[in-house]
This record gives structure tokens, sequence and C-alpha cells, in this order.
């Protein structure tokens, strides 16, 4: 008898475990495809006609499904409107990396803009001169900082 209760026990305990594994295996895969769907696609925006020194930008991983760019202009390099998603998570700070012609990084700075609540719109300021794409990263440590 106590040869077969420990077998019962043994195979309680084993099979446990392997549940444990794979509950932890599934919550791996699906926190890994939310953090895919997360990112979401780059979004490019074309500088407006006639503005000879304004970059194209990209609007790369999570902060492109979050932050609207529209309105650009050529005042003082390319000012745009931007707007960040009703409910979403703003970055405390955005990232702008320059890049050439063949992709080449330039200059990396952090891009001033206003501290927006949901669904308001600034304005904000992309560099133009030698730097043809503009390449926008959220960064998400904490609450939003001043880039000024």
């Amino acid at each position: 008898m106590s040869g077969a209760r420990f077998q019962v026990k043994w195979l309680k305990q084993r099979f446990k475990v392997k549940v444990e594994l794979m509950r932890s295996t599934t919550l791996a895969v699906a926190a890994f495809g939310f953090a895919l769907a997360a990112s979401g696609q780059d979004t490019v925006i074309k500088p407006p006609q006639g503005c000879i020194s304004c970059a194209s930008i990209v609007v790369r991983g999570r902060l492109a499904g979050i932050l609207k760019i529209s309105d650009c202009n050529c005042t003082s390099g390319m000012t745009c409107r931007i707007q960040f998603k009703r409910g979403a998570l703003t970055p405390s700070r955005i990232e702008v990396r320059q890049l050439d012609e063949q992709n080449r990084l330039i200059g990396t700075k952090f891009l001033p803009y206003p501290n927006l609540k949901d669904e308001e719109k600034g304005w904000a300021t992309f560099p133009t001169g030698p730097a043809v794409t503009v390449v926008l990263l959220g960064e998400w440590k904490g609450p939003w900082r001043s880039s000024y």
C-alpha cells in the first residue's frame, strides 16, 4: 500500500510541475504576442511640398500606435501638430534619431514637446538640415519629462 501511495503522490507532483510549466510558457507566449501587437506599425510622414530642408519622419514601435502627427509646415524647420490617442500611456520622452541618405546615424537628441493630456493637441518642431530621415522612438521611464 505505501508503495502505491508514494507512486500516486509522485505522479501528482509531476503533473503539477508540468501544468505550472505549461502555464508559464503560455504566459510568456501571450506576453510576447502582446508586445508585438503593442509595438504597432511604423508611421511615415513625408515633408510638406516646398520644404527643401525638411526630412521624412518615421514614428517607430509603440509610439506609432499612440502618436498622431499632422498639419506639418515649413516654419522654423518642420513644425507639426502632435496628438496622443485617448487613454494612451504617454512616453516620458521621445528620442529623435537623425539619419543620412545611407541610413547612418548623424545625431540623437530628445524632442521638446508639450505635456499633453488625452486628445489634446500641441506643436513640435523637428530637426532639419543634413538629415534625410528622422526616426522617433518613445521612452517610457516614469512620468513626462521636459527635454529643454
